[in-house]
């Protein structure tokens, strides 16, 4: 790994429209100060001048050109910044740039790949690699990342429980009224502590019914940079600086200002990084596909190495929809979105000097210090599937096709990187690698492998895999008879699992096979679905953690989003088993 250049000062942020690599970078005035630890040749500033919303392309021209070995210091906005106007956007030139719109005039025109509802992200770039060639991999190194600050000092994100991100795991579908409107948003605020940043819900409000300055009407999250015209409530008493351009309501918003106080750790991330793909001018920055897009995995963070195959010269890399905290789902819709600048280091791998395995990948590959991130989807490349209309994707969804893609991808690595057989990448699949649900809300869903370095010789250390053995235990049994019961023990009609961090949530294709298939049992083994275990095992987290603290459906279902992690837990035994990790330490009584 690269060794950071620990050099603290102060300075101004250095802005490039275009920028030739080894020219002097042009002094731009910034909104903010940072804390400087990684010395770049080059920054993107985010304006209007320097992003496209809601789209990769091939046509788009680059903002910035740059030799390999370059590092890059990249600002990125969250398309959800106008959910609150005040807190991430006001006063902030660049980010006033970027989402400006009013009936005269609308600085970012393309909304999506055709203007239309289909894309939402902002995506700074793209960035020319020079000697990029189709049939290359771009390495992209994080280096850093950290939080946009407003003028006053503080740094907000956003969770929108929405149906915008197509798929089977929209927050709607879960409803206990799905024919009613029932998005929601939660404002999250970034706390600095000593002992571990954190960000904690500031405030929640209901999705209003909208209307845009062009007078169209927006009663879901669903087109990109919606502007929320606040009410007064709590103790915040908002500008007119949304509503003076144009934005109305029908009715006012109902808030909820006092939420559950559960403290996440931080964890940014880049959720959608990437590189456009050949075969289309412009395509949906949602689905992922070969060439990166929105994996929303939130190991893309600080110390992660990323390998995107080039389809295109120069490669155009783009990046934004950075999250501050997600869980392994991203079940709500969106992690909690943030604008953040990062630091890269972008390394060209010619196809000339590829190893065995870099000729095989057709999939973004993530690396760490000590794990390999294999990525599955429903589609490999769903551009190819569906060429004539890549939104069928939407359709399409399968989280049981995304764990096959992925089992097929990470076999087919192991066996390139370490030159295996194919009984051995199997036996080796089945005791080491953890296969868990990257996130179901991008159409094309996936499903992430994390390889273990260290079980392998070429690295050095001892393994922590486990093999199916003979053992012997010490048990303690203890009887906690129904009299005794608390809430959450009223309702427990699954195996629940609890360890000094976390409690661990079982879900099922069926909760109780034996009572759907009560007069043949053994049918359960035809009727095996991931689709409806992962459905379970949200349903059953969702209910447990409203009985165990308290919570309303609301609070639950956004901290599900952001803090707890499902896997696969079992594809072998018929009724197919996911699991949710609900970590202890976001919630104060621990």
């Amino acid at each position: 790994m690269i060794k950071l250049l620990e050099i603290v000062v102060i300075c101004a942020v250095l802005s490039t429209t275009l920028v030739e690599a080894g020219s002097a970078p042009v002094e731009a005035e910034s909104d903010y100060d940072k804390v400087v630890k990684i010395v770049s040749d080059h920054t993107i500033v985010i304006n209007n001048e320097t992003v496209q919303w809601g789209y990769f392309s091939k046509n788009v021209s680059p903002v910035l050109k740059v030799s390999s070995g370059s590092i890059v210091t990249v600002e990125m906005a969250t398309n959800h910044a106008c959910d609150d106007w005040d807190k991430m956007i006001k006063g902030d030139s660049g980010m006033e740039s970027v989402f400006t719109s009013t009936p005269e005039v609308k600085n970012e025109m393309e909304r999506g790949a055709t203007g239309s509802i289909d894309g939402v992200h902002i995506l700074t770039g793209p960035i020319y690699v020079k000697e990029a060639m189709p049939g290359d991999i771009l390495k992209v190194e994080i280096l850093d990342l950290y939080p946009r600050k407003n003028p006053y000092g503080k740094s907000f994100g956003s969770n929108g429980a929405s149906k915008e991100d197509g798929g089977l795991f929209t927050a709607r579908s879960f409803s206990e009224t799905p024919s009613q409107k029932d998005e929601y948003v939660t404002i999250y605020e970034v706390i600095e502590s000593d002992d571990g940043d954190y960000v904690t819900p500031s405030y929640q409000f209901e999705w209003p019914n909208i209307t845009d300055p062009n007078g169209i009407h927006r009663d879901f999250i669903a087109y990109p940079a919606t502007c929320v015209p606040h009410d007064a409530h709590g103790d915040t008493v908002p500008s007119d600086r949304v509503s003076a351009r144009g934005w109305t309501k029908k009715d006012n918003i109902t808030y909820y200002d006092e939420p559950y106080p559960v403290k996440i750790p931080v964890n940014y991330h880049v959720g959608c990084m990437g590189l456009p793909p050949a075969s289309h001018n412009s395509i949906d920055s949602i689905p992922p596909m070969p060439t990166g897009g929105n994996l929303d995995n939130k190991r893309i963070g600080i110390g992660t190495t990323m390998y995107y195959p080039v389809e295109v010269a120069g490669g155009l890399l783009s990046m934004g929809d950075a999250h501050v905290a997600q869980g392994d789902s991203e079940l709500g819709g969106t992690g909690i979105d943030i604008s953040i600048t990062g630091d890269f280091k972008l390394t060209l791998i010619r196809k000339a000097d590829f190893v065995l395995w870099q000729e095989q990948l057709d999939f973004p590959l993530g690396e760490t210090e000590l794990e390999y991130i294999v990525h599955g989807f429903t589609e490999t490349d769903y551009l190819e599937t569906f060429s004539k209309d890549p939104s069928d994707i939407y359709g399409a969804s399968s989280i049981d096709k995304a764990m096959k893609n992925a089992y097929a991808q990470t076999k087919k690595f192991m066996i390139a990187r370490w030159d295996l057989t194919e009984m051995e990448a199997t036996t080796i699949i089945t005791q080491a690698v953890d296969f868990g649900v990257t996130q179901l809300a991008n159409g094309n869903l996936g499903v992430h492998g994390t390889i273990p370095k260290n079980i392998f010789p070429d690295w050095g250390e001892t393994s922590d895999a486990e093999i199916e053995t003979s053992i012997t235990g010490d048990f303690k049994v203890t009887l906690i008879k129904k009299a005794d019961f608390v809430l959450w023990q009223e309702q427990l009609d699954f195996p629940l699992g609890e360890t000094a961090s976390e409690y661990i949530v079982h879900g099922f294709t069926e909760t109780d096979y034996l009572e759907t298939f009560s007069e043949k049992p053994s049918d359960i083994y035809g009727a095996s679905s991931i689709d409806k275990a992962m459905k379970n095992a949200f349903t059953q987290t969702r209910k447990f953690m409203i009985a165990r603290w308290g919570l309303t459906e609301m609070e639950a279902t956004t901290l599900i989003t952001q803090a707890v992690d499902f896997g696969m837990t079992q594809l072998v035994d018929g009724n197919w088993g996911v699991h949710g990790l609900i970590p202890k330490n976001i919630f104060t009584d621990w």
